[in-house]
């Protein structure tokens, strides 16, 4: 196969293909991670950390973040 024209191949001779580079997969979840937080920001400034809608969109509501309390238990007799 010829190389030549632009097309790169890898050490076994197979043609790359640039959209699955690893470049190409970091910028594109890079451009989603911050859609994501354009998304989220608003949301949560408007209703809430603790609402159902921050909870609809997949997030964590924080109320269920909170550790729960850890609780004495009597000494076993």
């Amino acid at each position: 196969m010829n190389a030549g024209r632009g097309r790169k191949m890898n050490h076994a001779g197979h043609l790359i293909n640039p959209v699955y580079s690893l470049e190409a997969v970091s910028a594109a979840r890079g451009a989603f991670h911050s859609v994501a937080l354009e998304v989220k920001d608003p949301l949560t400034d408007l209703y809430g950390e603790d609402s159902d809608q921050v909870a609809a969109i997949g997030l964590k509501k924080k109320s269920d973040r909170k550790r729960p309390s850890t609780s004495t238990k009597p000494p076993a007799h």
